[in-house]
């Protein structure tokens, strides 16, 4: 294929140039520059470099050009993680031969046969041989199906016997061996454990696993004999022994099966995971343990990614259900993840059993999926709202009905008959709209099953970043906590948190240990917006996104530094040796400690100031909230700008071994908004 000047360059810099090339110079290798096509042929030549760097060759290369062709080969790797390349059948046949050659992974190449812009090449047989004596899983069946009919043959036998204590593997892998190479590789791409050299996993593989010839049967199958398997476990006909009831590779079976349903919103799926997945979380005896923690995780995160109500009413049976701790500590992570993925998905997310009142779980999970839809910017037909949405439900919320194409008009309880409903935010309203629904929510004494009127709401400005909550201390571990929960993805090597909503992508800046388990503290930095162009994410201004969609991103960052800031690092004091040593203790002390210790100082020291009190997170100063964490202000939930760093003299604050900066600035902030 023909390559554009700018992956040119990547590959002449990957293939050795002279030093002094101005190649070799600029800004660093900026793969969004670079179609899909274009970065399959570079991913070739950056599996050449990975070559030559681990066998300690140059091939070619002078030693000095070498740091250049790592970059470029490393800026490739990347970014074939975060976007999947396409190749042509010719770039497809030097992958194989490549990886082959090497010795490189051979998921690498079973990946390739899903991304081949073309019919795949005919000669792919020698070196699918060589690949599939070290493949794995599924990927091993593809590059036997690819190496011949006789490869083919001894390679399925020898998985038949490997599965032979595995029956729900072995029925699926039975489905897999009917199937062409595609197909194998749909399945190969949907494994839970798929190993495809780092490349980005394709966002529509469980459509096309729920597309390949046989597997929906096979799924309700699998499911259904699960289900069994653990009524017969509780009903004492099995005997129980903890986590013995799936192997891991039938408890792999059941998450593909389950997702695939899930997909498919499949009649029969609800009833048999309301059996399922309750009964494999808790033992039929008193222990605190479970026939198998890992089935239940698995179904868990399956109902997680694709929720429908009866599937997350089973989730929620499960963990009301489970007594093993850390499962339990699972499954709470999952909950709320899942009843807010029901907004994903409006088609489904209002309904309720029919002819039944709802209960009290049913109506909080269509609770949770309504303002979910928040982040989607969710709406719903009006006939489908008014069946749907419970009246003493409805009459607590404010309701926007689009009553002319772009117009929208808000009412209390029962908005006016239009083509769409949706749920009133404050970011889409004035100043004086808010004030009035904030005004009739306490005049009618209304308790709103959502915060609504009083709900936080942040304006991002017209750039692409925004450093609204950069500048704070916070502590790893309850950092993480809260970001795992809420659908937050750690990247430690660019030390960025970030959450994928839809076509745009936040990204949060933290100095710290951002990988599993870690802990210690961190700083924090400046909050990026991004939006999905094609298969590359590019920077993109706060305004061009829906503004409810921004506020609720920023809220979600609130949130995170609420929960874990507890200092602030513009103290000129905080990088030096002792502080860091105090800041490394404060950060693994529980957060309400300092609060505690914050407000306590704060009761004192504004002792005399008319008008304040003092709650759980804030310190009141008559409409105003000042956070204790952060100092940040709101007024009735909308944000208020301050800058009262030298309206009080420091003098007036005393010292506190903790924080001294950030009790300045809350106790200066309170001081101002009282005068």
């Amino acid at each position: 294929m023909t390559l554009g000047p700018y992956a040119q360059r990547l590959l002449q810099a990957m293939t050795g140039p002279a030093p002094d090339d101005p190649r070799f110079t600029g800004e660093p290798p900026d793969l969004s520059r670079v179609g899909d096509e274009e970065l399959g042929a570079l991913f070739v030549a950056a599996w050449q470099v990975a070559a030559e760097t681990t066998q300690g060759a140059t091939q070619g290369a002078t030693q000095e050009t070498a740091p250049a062709a790592v970059t470029a080969a490393g800026a490739v790797r990347l970014a074939v993680q975060e976007r999947s390349p396409a190749f042509t059948p010719a770039v497809c046949t030097d992958l194989f031969h490549t990886i082959a050659e090497r010795g490189f992974s051979p998921g690498v190449a079973v990946a390739a046969v899903l991304r081949c812009t073309g019919p795949l090449p005919p000669d792919l047989a020698a070196p699918a041989t060589v690949l599939a004596r070290d493949a794995r899983g599924f990927g091993k069946l593809v590059l036997a199906a690819l190496a011949g009919p006789a490869v083919d043959a001894a390679v399925s036998a020898g998985v038949r016997a490997d599965l032979a204590g595995d029956p729900l593997a072995a029925a699926e892998v039975e489905e897999v061996l009917a199937l062409d190479v595609a197909g194998r590789a749909v399945v190969a791409e949907a494994d839970r454990h798929r190993d495809m050299g780092g490349v980005a996993a394709l966002p529509d593989i469980i459509d096309r696993l729920a597309g390949l010839p046989g597997y929906v049967p096979f799924a309700r199958t699998a499911l259904e004999t699960a289900g069994a398997r653990i009524v017969g476990i509780h009903s004492g006909r099995t005997a129980y022994a903890a986590d013995k009831a799936f192997t891991p590779l039938e408890v792999d079976v059941l998450w593909r099966a389950c997702q695939v349903a899930l997909l498919r919103d499949e009649p029969w799926v609800g009833e048999v995971l309301q059996r399922l997945l309750p009964g494999a979380v808790v033992a039929p005896t008193s222990a605190r343990t479970a026939p198998s923690q890992a089935a239940g995780h698995a179904l868990a995160q399956a109902v997680a990614a694709w929720p429908t109500p009866e599937s997350v009413a089973a989730l929620r049976a499960a963990r009301t259900a489970a007594r093993h701790a850390g499962l339990v500590k699972k499954l709470d992570r999952l909950v709320p993840v899942a009843e807010q993925g029901l907004a994903r998905r409006p088609a489904i997310a209002l309904r309720l059993p029919a002819g039944a009142t709802p209960t009290r779980a049913q109506l909080t999970t269509m609770t949770h999926a309504l303002e979910g839809g928040y982040l989607g910017d969710v709406s719903f037909p009006w006939e489908r709202w008014h069946a749907d949405v419970p009246g003493d439900l409805a009459a607590r919320l404010i309701w926007e009905a689009e009553t002319a194409p772009g117009r929208w008009e808000a009412a209390l309880g029962a908005p006016p008959r239009g083509g769409r409903v949706r749920l009133w935010h404050p970011a889409r309203a004035g100043a004086a709209d808010r004030a009035a629904w904030r005004d009739t929510v306490v005049e009618r004494r209304l308790t709103q099953p959502v915060r609504q009127a009083f709900r936080e709401h942040y304006p991002a400005g017209d750039g692409t970043e925004t450093d609204m909550f950069g500048g704070y201390a916070v502590a790893i571990r309850p950092l993480l906590g809260v970001a795992v929960r809420d659908g937050w993805r750690g990247d430690h090597g660019a030390g960025l948190l970030r959450r994928d909503l839809g076509r745009w992508r936040v990204a949060f800046a933290v100095d710290g240990p951002l990988h599993r388990g870690a802990s210690g503290f961190g700083f924090t930095g400046a909050l990026h917006l991004q939006h999905r162009d094609g298969g590359q994410w590019c920077p993109a201004r706060f305004t061009d996104a829906p503004p409810v969609l921004v506020s609720e991103a920023l809220r979600s960052v609130d949130l995170l530094v609420s929960v874990a800031a507890f200092g602030l690092d513009d103290d000129p004091q905080l990088r030096d040796d002792a502080r860091w040593q105090v800041l490394t203790r404060l950060a693994d002390r529980p957060l309400g400690e300092p609060d505690r210790m914050r407000r306590a100082a704060l009761r004192r020291i504004l002792a005399g100031v008319d008008g304040v009190s003092f709650g759980d997170r804030h310190v009141h100063v008559g409409p105003y909230a000042v956070h204790l964490a952060t100092a940040r202000v709101t007024r009735d939930g909308d944000p208020v700008a301050t800058d009262v760093r030298h309206r009080v003299p420091a003098s007036a604050v005393p010292w506190l071994p903790y924080d001294e900066h950030l009790l300045e600035r809350v106790a200066h902030t309170v001081v101002a908004l009282a005068h």
